[in-house]
């Protein structure tokens, strides 16, 4: 797989500080390599390695699972566990993130992405780079400022 892209390696973009707006998702760990549909991933798919966290966060509009991976480092570091296989973010867990102008074209830990203008280009706890679509963003973050 391609190296992560690195924050040098972006465009200069207007980051900020943002905050998790805690709600609850659906996590398991996962004890098997698995592809899960992402429509941000190249061929519509992230791949995740034992370890990992596979995460629901609920039903698109098409009717389909949203679905992503999450390092395991970074999920322990950035959700809570709320009992059983349910878990959100805790509310102290930030990210930057800046809205893009442009379409871009980055490889996550998951595998290669690409984001179109609209999306916000958001780095994890450890500086990865990820996207998330103007809906789902502007319902789960809000500025830490």
């Amino acid at each position: 797989m391609p190296t992560t892209t690195q924050r040098a390696e972006l465009p200069p973009l207007p980051f900020r500080r943002y905050r998790a707006i805690p709600k609850p998702v659906t996590a398991v760990q996962l004890t098997e390599p698995e592809d899960v549909p992402n429509p941000h991933g190249e061929g519509g798919s992230y791949h995740g390695e034992p370890g990992a966290w596979k995460i629901v966060y609920g039903v698109r509009e098409d009717g389909s699972q949203d679905v992503a991976v999450c390092a395991a480092d970074v999920f322990e570091r950035t959700y809570e566990h709320l009992g059983g296989d349910q878990y959100q973010k805790k509310a102290v867990a930030g990210v930057e993130a800046a809205r893009l102008e442009a379409p871009l074209d980055i490889v996550t830990t998951e595998g290669p992405a690409h984001g179109e203008p609209g999306d916000w280009l958001l780095l994890d706890a450890n500086g990865n780079p990820y996207f998330n679509d103007d809906e789902y963003f502007s319902e789960r973050y809000a500025p830490a400022d």
